[in-house]
Parts: structure tokens; C-alpha cells; sequence
């Protein structure tokens, strides 16, 4: 239902704040904002040089804007001559609540602005685009730009070949956009390159070498006819719509064996590592599913990311904020997601603090978290690769979870002589004396510390004028470290 609208001292209708529009931050999600937003960047610099005078100028204008778009009429009307006024109040002010007229009726009234006057509305119409892109910019990245870096990763596009390949999807994939830049523009067109190279801002050279570059030896561009139309190849669209999808895989890699890498040291014992990695290097396509589990900074996701590396194979991790939904399904569908996406690309899947998910149902109070753990077992046996899940919290495992898992590693708190291996790796070169006899002895009574330990102190000394840095100053900070753990893991004694 569209919002009332009223009409203010000056004359001009306003909408009431429960009008929403393409413009509003907040009514539109992460994706339709990002695309607001740049196609705000778009139009502000085409019309610094082809002033706006179109009615698909001003369709793209209010779908950018939505309710400001008032705020361009009101400008309008006030650079407008007296006698022309009345015009403003008899077709543009009545068509402010229609979506179909009212960019019509906006143009039109544009050329009852005096030219002397057009500049100032041209700058003000500037400076109300500029402001909707910095409104419409969301924390984080939209699934759209996130589509685009990959593809960009996945063919090594250079900045400006990604930039046209974001424009040519936009462009392709939104009404609006596509009205304004190719309909009347003609951007896909020779004649109309101008345009793009200003939306873009690049120069001839530059897009030249785009328009003949990466896009063309892939076959994503398509160049036809007389006026060398340019054109997305429809079958590109669904990886820029889902780079998950298997479209670049299939059509752009050929499978073949990995080769094994020769291991290369890890906190971890030497022999226990290189037994996994031999098993798994005579099953890759067989389901191969990892539990690393003890307390946190031990190295457990730095061990995925080594058996990843060592096997050649892409590394994808999944954390809880990426798998759960607040709806209903989207967290089962997310995890459905995430091993499709390993198998297709043959990667090895990591889940990180997996005991979020895979939780004990005997002690689940929702039958929503009885359908997490299901559906993460059903995924596990169905999944034909390498699964990694790690977890600082072993006894809140689901125990039908624990037995699918063919290989269990603890981590354990770092022995004496493991202190000192990570005190001359991490915190040694903050020190140009070396450490003495009696501060090793000192180290490696410290007890119990992590990896972790190690470089938290070596991120806090890092800023430290180095005159100020001392081994009994670094050997204090991890006792402290070693006293806190103490005090987060003592049992209640039971007496008085």
C-alpha cells in the first residue's frame, strides 16, 4: 500500500515515511542496494557531460532515489519561471505517487527550466546522487559483488575487465538499469562507448583493450552485426549469478590427479600427519571425514589449511555465521549448499567450532536444532571428499557425529620444550639478546600454553619501542596467559 501524500508550505507533495522506494536504505535487500548504489555512480558521471533530459534518465533517477526524488521536483519547480509553475502543480505534483508517470512527468517539466538555471539543477541533482550511493552502502559485501570476485579470481580479470563485467550485469539483469544504459543509451553499441567510457571512467584505450582482452579469449563477450553490438553470452550470466554453480568447472578445467607434496614440518607429530595424508592421498574421491578437537589456539584450523595445501586442493571453510539462518530450512539449505560446493569444486570442506551445528540432541530444547544436526549427518554421509570440522568443546558432540568420523586428533597444550621452539619462532626476533639459561628453564615451566599464546603476546610487544622489549617482560605476559587458562578450567571444590 503507497504511503499518503501531503503537500507541504512550498507547495510540494511529500510522502509520509511508510512510502518505500528502490532509494530507502533498509527496503530493499543487500543486493538491490549495492546495485542502487552503483548505478548512482554511473549516472552521476554521465550526466557531468550529457545532461539529463530523457524520460528513461529520469526513470533511472526515481528508481535510484525513490521518496527524494521529491526533493528534485521541489528543485525543479523553484528554478522554474513564475508562469511555469503552475505546471508543476498540475502534472508533475499529481503523478508523484505513480512510478509510470511521475519520471514522464519529470521530464517534462525539465524543459520548463530556463537553460541559464540548468547547471544549478544539474549540480544539485549531482549531489543527491552522490549522497544516495554513500546512503545505499551496506556492511559487508552483497552476494553480487561477492560473484563478481570470484569470477574475477577464477579467469584473473583485471580491475577494469571486472568493472565491465559488473556494469554488463547489471545492465543485463536489472529493468531499469537496462532501460536507461542500453535501450536509450545504446551502451552496447559502438556509438553508444562514450557512455560506457564515462559510467566507467576509462578511456579508449583502456576499454579497448577490455573489450579484446580476457572477456573475449573466454567467449563471455559476443560481438555482432554492423553496429558491433556487445553482448553478455547468456550462458555466463549463471556464473556471475552462482560461481558455485559448475559452470566454470565443467566447461573450463579438465580433472586430474594430485600430486603429493612432501610434508614439511607441523607442530603436530611428524608421523601421525603423514599417515592422514597418505590415506587420503589413496582415497580422493572417497568420503574422508576429520575431527580436530581440543582447546582453542592449538592450530587446528591451521592444520586444515596444511592438509589442504599439502593434497593441492582448494580449501573451503564454513563458520556458523555463514550456515545459520534465522528461517526455517535456510540453515539446512546452507549446509546443503556448502557440500555441493566442495564436491563440485573437489575441495576440502572445513566447518569451524562445528559444535554450534552438530550439537547433542539428547540435550536439544528445539526441534529446529534436532534438524541442524540431522541434516549435517545426512550431508556427511552422502558426501564423497574431505571433511574437516573442528571444535574446542569435544563433550557437547553429538555421539552418533563422533562415530562418523573416521580420524579423531586432540591438541594438547604445548610441552617444555615446545615453549621454547614457539618462543624463538615468534617472540625471539622482537629481542636482539638471546634468551639464557635460566629464562628457558623459566619458559619451560610455564604451563599450560597454546600457539595461540604465543602470538597474542607477540601482537602485543609488536607496537613496543624496541628498547622497551625484555625477555622477563615477555615471559611475564605469557605466565599471565598460563594463569588465566588455570583460572577458566578450575573445577569448584567441594567443602567450605
Amino acid at each position: 500500500m503507497q504511503g499518503k501524500v501531503v503537500i507541504n508550505g512550498a507547495g510540494m507533495r511529500r510522502r509520509r515515511s511508510d512510502d518505500r522506494g528502490p532509494g530507502v536504505p533498509g527496503h530493499q535487500d543487500k543486493n538491490q542496494q549495492f546495485v542502487a548504489a552503483m548505478c548512482a555512480r554511473y549516472l552521476w558521471r554521465v550526466p557531468s557531460q550529457y545532461p539529463l533530459l530523457s524520460q528513461e534518465a529520469m526513470t533511472l533517477l526515481h528508481w535510484i532515489l525513490g521518496p527524494a526524488t521529491d526533493a528534485f521536483a521541489l528543485r525543479m519547480m523553484e528554478l522554474a519561471r513564475a508562469l511555469d509553475r503552475s505546471f508543476f502543480e498540475e502534472e508533475v505534483i499529481p503523478c508523484s505517487t505513480d512510478p509510470e508517470e511521475y519520471p514522464n512527468a519529470l521530464a517534462e517539466g525539465f524543459k520548463k527550466i530556463p537553460k541559464s538555471r540548468r547547471s544549478s539543477l544539474l549540480r544539485f541533482t549531482l549531489r543527491l546522487l552522490r549522497h544516495a550511493e554513500s546512503v545505499l552502502k551496506c556492511r559487508g559485501k552483497s552476494d553480487v559483488e561477492k560473484n563478481v570476485d570470484a569470477v574475477k579470481k577464477m579467469f584473473r580479470l583485471t580491475d577494469h575487465e571486472a568493472r565491465y563485467c559488473l556494469f554488463r550485469f547489471i545492465t543485463a539483469a536489472w529493468t531499469q538499469p537496462r532501460q536507461y544504459f542500453e535501450s536509450h543509451l545504446r551502451c552496447n553499441i559502438y556509438s553508444g562507448r562514450p557512455y560506457v567510457m564515462t559510467a566507467l571512467d576509462m578511456n579508449r584505450s583502456e576499454l579497448d583493450q577490455v573489450l579484446t582482452g580476457t572477456l573475449q579469449r573466454i567467449g563471455m563477450l559476443e560481438s555482432d552485426g554492423f553496429d558491433q553490438e556487445v553482448t553478455i553470452a547468456s550462458n555466463y550470466l549463471q556464473p556471475l549469478q552462482d560461481p558455485a554453480s559448475g559452470f566454470v568447472s565443467k566447461n573450463f578445467f579438465t580433472p586430474v590427479k594430485v600430486r603429493s607434496i612432501p610434508l614439511e614440518s607441523h607442530m603436530l607429530d611428524r608421523e601421525r600427519t603423514g599417515h592422514i595424508l597418505t590415506l587420503l592421498r589413496k582415497k580422493p574421491g572417497a568420503s574422508t571425514h576429520i575431527l580436530l578437537y581440543g582447546p582453542p589456539g592449538k592450530g587446528k584450523s591451521e592444520l586444515a589449511r596444511y592438509i589442504a595445501g599439502t593434497l593441492n586442493r582448494e580449501l573451503i571453510c564454513k563458520r556458523s555465521s555463514d550456515l545459520l539462518n534465522p528461517y526455517v530450512g535456510m540453515t539446512e539449505k546452507n549446509l546443503a549448499s556448502a557440500f555441493d560446493e566442495a564436491e563440485t569444486q573437489e575441495a576440502v570442506l572445513v566447518m569451524d567450532e562445528v559444535d554450534s551445528i552438530l550439537a547433542s540432541r539428547d540435550r536439544a530444547h528445539h526441534t529446529w536444532e534436532v534438524s541442524f544436526t540431522n541434516e549435517l549427518l545426512a550431508q556427511m554421509e552422502r558426501f564423497r571428499g574431505i571433511l574437516i570440522c573442528t571444535t574446542n568443546r569435544l563433550m557437547d558432540l553429538d555421539q552418533a557425529s563422533i562415530r562418523r568420523f573416521n580420524f579423531k586428533i586432540g591438541f594438547n597444550y604445548l610441552k617444555p620444550e615446545g615453549n621454547v621452539l614457539f618462543y624463538a619462532r615468534l617472540l625471539g626476533p622482537l629481542i636482539s639478546e638471546p634468551l639464557t639459561d635460566g629464562s628457558k628453564m623459566r619458559l619451560a615451566q610455564i604451563s599450560p600454553l597454546a600457539p595461540g599464546d604465543f602470538r597474542s603476546v607477540r601482537d602485543r610487544f609488536a607496537l613496543c619501542a624496541p628498547d622497551t622489549v625484555t625477555h622477563d617482560g615477555i615471559l611475564r605476559a605469557l605466565e599471565e596467559e598460563a594463569k588465566i587458562k588455570k583460572f577458566h578450567s578450575r573445577q569448584k571444590e567441594i567443602g567450605f
